[in-house]
């Protein structure tokens, strides 16, 4: 006899397998968010070359993508159907060299390198046009202007009067510094929550997201005085995770994994849970890129084919770095499979 219970549940699961965005259909949050597919696209060259060994930025130009690595310590000059055209840099102290490459920017057919006390700066021919030096060690930077270099750091352990932000011309003169880090003792969960992205707007000012424990991105002007602050709406959904610290555990509320700004959208990639097969469940990056207007609503969501822990978008491209360490070039269409 036809059990109707068993017949209802199987149709559920069907269902659930047939419909293109999986269980996120019956979030009502979610109901009418258009989605769209990131595809791979024919890649040429060598493809061992696509490898990096710790890629730390990514970054692209009207005509190449540049990928940082902080143990070759060189930048990867790719075209944008990843042919290598060129690597600038090389390991070492001296003068055109890096030795701990945390983040990069480019500005104006030059190279910014953050590399741990001092900016380094090329041409995109690889040309050394030297350096200087700053007080502090930078997680990332960002060029406003050849003399409004934007820089966050990480504080260290115990010091709870630092900024997050700072401001130097191109001497390393100090201009200003605003965002007053978190501090709550314990130096762990400090890293995670003084994790911040910089996103640029043009030479007017510059947007910040904070990677965890906060649901605005913020608008700084050049003078770093916080001049809008958009909420994103809750259609978009933080992830929790328990951070293991010296005296227990404590909850921690990720935002995204990385971000990007283009065409005055705002694009973070979604933190994802995966089983770790040490520590059970964990929180990594995520396999979908949100779409979020400038008033702060979730628009559309980007499935990608693999899970990046990085992003660069230009237009209808995503260029990411995988899981795998290797840079994925991916063109964004609708559901359909229409660009």
């Amino acid at each position: 006899m036809y059990n109707t219970n068993s017949g209802i549940v199987t149709f559920l699961v069907l269902l659930f397998i047939w419909l293109p965005n999986g269980l996120e259909a019956w979030n009502p949050d979610l109901r009418g968010i258009e989605y769209q597919v990131a595809k791979d696209i024919e890649i040429g060259g060598d493809k061992e070359l696509l490898y990096f060994y710790r890629p730390v930025s990514l970054k692209h130009d009207d005509n190449n993508i540049f990928v940082l690595d902080d143990r070759d310590c060189v930048i990867k000059v790719f075209s944008k159907i990843g042919i290598l055209r060129a690597v600038i840099g090389r390991p070492g102290d001296g003068p055109g060299e890096l030795s701990s490459p945390s983040d990069m920017d480019i500005y104006q057919g030059k190279i910014y390198v953050a590399d741990k006390a001092k900016v380094q700066i090329y041409d995109k021919e690889g040309k050394d046009l030297g350096n200087f030096k700053l007080p502090l060690f930078i997680y990332k930077i960002l060029i406003l202007d050849e003399d409004k270099i934007i820089v966050s750091v990480i504080p260290l352990p115990h010091q709870n009067h630092e900024k997050l932000i700072y401001c130097f011309d191109n001497k390393g003169n100090l201009l200003w510094k605003c965002l007053d880090a978190f501090y709550s003792g314990d130096s762990v969960y400090d890293v995670f929550r003084n994790q911040i992205f910089l996103m640029n707007k043009s030479s007017e000012g510059f947007f910040v997201v904070k990677k965890a424990e906060d649901r605005n991105i913020y608008y700084f002007d050049r003078e770093g005085k916080i001049k809008n602050k958009i909420s994103l709406s809750n259609e978009y959904s933080l992830k929790q995770i328990e951070i293991p610290l010296k005296g227990g555990k404590k909850e921690l509320n990720v935002l995204c994994w990385d971000s990007d700004s283009t065409r005055g959208l705002f694009y973070l990639l979604v933190p994802e849970y995966f089983n770790h097969k040490d520590i059970g469940l964990d929180l990594g990056p995520g396999q979908k890129v949100a779409v979020i207007s400038g008033e702060g609503k979730l628009i559309r969501i980007i499935k990608l084919p693999d899970r990046l822990t990085k992003i660069s978008v230009d237009n209808d491209f995503i260029y990411g770095i995988d899981t795998s360490y290797s840079l994925r070039i991916m063109r964004i269409y609708d559901g359909a499979g229409k660009k």
